[in-house]
């Protein structure tokens, strides 16, 4: 599981991130963080990245981005859930026309 924070400054963005750490392991969550400072926004964005195993599985991934949203209130919480790897071997054309059995 990974975690984007974005903010328009490395301070904002270090604080919300020691808010994401604790948060994660309060939720007894091993997760990775990255935080970054996006210039042209005014906005703080916390994106925590899980792949479709975990977010079938794990609710305490979704408690995080709860308590994420409790904790952070003027940021944005999101959950991006990847299935890239389950679609590797398909074609284009099998996702715009599946084909008849």
């Amino acid at each position: 599981m990974n975690c984007l924070i974005e903010s328009p400054t490395m301070t904002l963005s270090k604080q919300l991130e020691r808010i994401v750490w604790q948060c994660a392991l309060d939720a007894k969550l091993t997760l990775k963080t990255n935080a970054v400072v996006q210039i042209s926004s005014k906005e703080t964005f916390i994106t925590i990245q899980l792949s479709v195993e975990e977010a079938m599985r794990d609710s305490p991934s979704w408690c995080l981005a709860c308590r994420l949203a409790c904790f952070c209130p003027s940021s944005r919480v999101s959950i991006i859930i990847s299935a890239s790897e389950y679609l590797q071997g398909y074609t284009k054309e099998q996702f715009i026309e599946p084909q008849a059995v």
